[in-house]
């Protein structure tokens, strides 16, 4: 798919493709490269694992602290070459080639030896002047500016004052980070990651600079603005009922994929095996819709990576990071690198790898090697069961680039990762559907529910779709301003929901049309629990365990789900449970992230019970339940059968038990 049918299909014309369920973790198989050293040494390149066990170690000087290495039991080790304790920067080709030379291809070598991948991470946005300075590069040459033409601090000098932003529109820039790129490429690293978050950085975002000023000149004339438009700045550029705001988030998304696609042209004809990444930072008010756009739409990169920032880790729960992950990536990896703040414990630790593993992602964290090598032990014993999964959900949340770009962003908020949480506690299993690409009939019908959480930007393609949808049977759940604009940002109020149910929207509606049925409410329940119910321990040092959810929308919910779930589910709101199928065989993926009031240890669950009906031509015929918090791996569970419903139950869970229910 090329930039222009990409960037039509984020303008919201037909799009049909359809979403992939499936929860592979493994990429397709890859051969064997030969990596050759400057002085004729070589080493093969390990194939690519089955099932990633990733973390990030970033010395300074070697490419790896090979202590912590042998420590850690990996497969897949993410690294940044840089010499000195900070992080370098991008930096001059001439630097980056002596090192390698050095020490960094003679590490990798080293890593390929002990069956390691390794990736080098390598900034995108920011480098030092006085660095530049120093091997005959004019930090002039590169410098993002703003609208006076001043040169911009890297994320607004949260790195430092003296690291700044270069420019993706800058050719003298990308052909550097080309160049760095084809480096690593050459010396046999096995994958590039780009930091920072790209568009994350304002400089770069509202770059200009010359190559930026001269380009959207000739952009809003082609787009049919004014020709005397005014380059959006981080001051004006947040309001999306300006077209010429809209116009000017599209260039620039254009930009980042016309020049991070020749890079990956250029790297992949060395190495086609080459994974190609890019950070994609969910500051805290959520995942930016950016990763999204370059994961699921414009298949730039070959996963989808996340950095989760400005929360702390468990009761914090990242699940619905990695099923937005999943929903982006298909069956290309996940990965999440999560801030910590404050510093995680080992139960968190526990924790956060388990919903990882379960939800079909990996985390890179690498606080406590301990808790690390005792999961992966675990993983290597049952690693057929994390590969090859689908999803037994029955809901789906729909997600929209458009809408978290138009809407959310400047609005602050974050309702499907909030409705994810809801789900969650509810003990419904939900999947995210991404509306840019999954608005066709025969998505949506693989699921009973779809919700639409303060969807505010929908086209009239979409909403025509989902009438049919429900009309076929499909019932639709919306809150607050859904559907209030259009892909143009016209205000239509809640006159379109009105023509979907067939009735006004007043504060609250229930209706049937055809053989489905639709439920509006009038506010936003998940913001509503979400702020009723805080689990950010870098917000408060103490937190309460979350209350009732919502009443009305337990009721609406209720109400259009009937008798028909996946799973009955007996246990605190604080165990997750992720259901899925893999051949003959269910999964149940039991998380126990209830580390209230503070982090420091969890409060095992006890008692938990997940029923579920069966079709009518099968019967489970064994039940085995596997998990890392005991020795052996192995738990009890006991299984009882009534009719065609299934039930498993534990006595007690600490973190983490995967059950395995085998049918015939």
């Amino acid at each position: 798919m090329n930039g222009l049918s990409t960037l039509l299909e984020w303008r919201g014309l037909s799009c049909t493709a359809v979403v992939r369920r499936t929860l592979l973790l493994a990429l397709p198989a890859l051969f064997a490269v030969t990596v050759t050293a400057a002085a004729g040494e070589s080493a093969q390149r390990p194939p690519e694992p089955r099932l990633m066990r990733n973390v990030l170690l970033w010395p300074h000087g070697p490419v790896a602290d090979f202590e912590k290495v042998k420590m850690l039991d990996i497969n897949t080790l993410h690294a940044f070459p840089r010499i000195s304790k900070k992080s370098d920067g991008l930096k001059p080709i001439d630097l980056t080639n002596e090192w390698i030379e050095k020490q960094w291809r003679a590490d990798a070598i080293r890593l390929h030896e002990q069956g390691i991948r390794v990736w080098a991470s390598l900034s995108s946005t920011g480098f030092y002047p006085e660095m530049f300075k120093e091997h005959g590069l004019d930090p002039e040459d590169f410098y993002a500016q703003d609208a006076h033409g001043a040169p911009q601090m890297m994320l607004g000098g949260s790195y430092g004052t003296d690291v700044m932003s270069g420019c993706y529109n800058n050719p003298k820039w990308m052909t550097l980070v080309k160049e760095n790129t084809l480096a690593y490429v050459n010396a046999g690293f096995d994958g590039i990651w780009f930091d920072v978050g790209g568009y994350a950085d304002a400089a770069v975002l509202y770059c200009h600079c010359p190559y930026c000023t001269e380009s959207w000149k000739s952009h809003a004339t082609e787009d049919g603005l004014p020709p005397d438009t005014p380059l959006p700045t981080a001051a004006t550029g947040n309001d999306f009922t300006q077209a010429a705001n809209r116009a000017h988030l599209r260039w620039r998304y254009e930009i980042w994929e016309r020049e991070f696609r020749k890079i990956r042209d250029a790297a992949k004809a060395i190495n086609p095996d080459l994974l190609y990444l890019h950070n994609s930072s969910a500051m805290p008010d959520g995942i930016v819709s950016v990763g999204v756009y370059f994961t699921a739409i414009t298949k730039l990169y070959d996963a989808a990576h996340w950095e989760e920032w400005g929360h702390g880790a468990a009761p914090y729960s990242l699940l619905p990071s990695y099923f937005l992950g999943r929903m982006a990536a298909g069956e290309r990896p996940v990965l999440l690198v999560q801030n910590d703040v404050p510093a995680r414990t080992e139960a968190q630790h526990r924790i956060a790898l388990a919903e990882a593993y379960a939800a079909g992602g990996v985390l890179q964290n690498q606080n406590i090697p301990e808790a690390n090598v005792r999961f992966y032990q675990f993983l290597k014993q049952h690693e057929d069961l994390y590969l090859g999964r689908e999803s037994m959900a029955t809901v789906a949340v729909m997600t929209s680039i458009r809408s978290k770009d138009f809407y959310e962003n400047s609005a602050k908020v974050k309702p499907a990762y909030w409705m994810g949480w809801l789900l969650q506690d509810l003990h419904v299993p939900y999947d995210y559907l991404l509306a840019e690409r999954d608005f066709t009939l025969q998505a949506l019908q693989k699921y009973k529910v779809i919700i639409l959480p303060d969807l505010a930007v929908a086209d009239d393609e979409q909403l025509a779709t989902l009438r049919e949808y429900i009309e076929w049977g499909g019932r639709v759940l919306a809150t607050h301003n859904t559907a209030k604009y259009d892909s143009d940002m016209k205000d239509f109020g809640r006159e379109r929901l009105g023509e979907l149910a067939g009735q006004p929207a007043e504060k609250s509606l229930r209706a049937e049309r055809g053989a489905g049925r639709i439920a509006f409410l009038e506010g936003c329940p998940e913001r509503a629990y979400m702020e009723s119910n805080s689990r950010d321990l870098a917000v408060s040092p103490s937190l309460s365990i979350p209350g009732e959810p919502p009443a009305d929308f337990v009721a609406d919910l209720n109400w259009l789900m009937g008798e028909d779930k996946p799973v009955l589910v007996e246990a605190r709101t604080t165990t997750a449970v992720v259901p899925q199928r893999k051949n003959e065989k269910i999964l149940l993926h039991l998380i126990n992230y209830n580390t209230y009031p503070d982090g420091k240890q969890v409060t095992p669950d006890e008692n938990v019970r997940v029923s579920m009906a069966l079709q009518p031509d099968q019967k489970a015929v064994s039940a085995v339940a596997f998990s890392p918090d005991v020795d052996g791996f192995t738990v009890h569970v006991n299984m009882t059968q009534a009719g065609n419903a299934v039930t498993v139950a534990l006595a007690k869970l600490e973190t983490y038990v995967l059950v395995v229910l085998t049918l015939e």
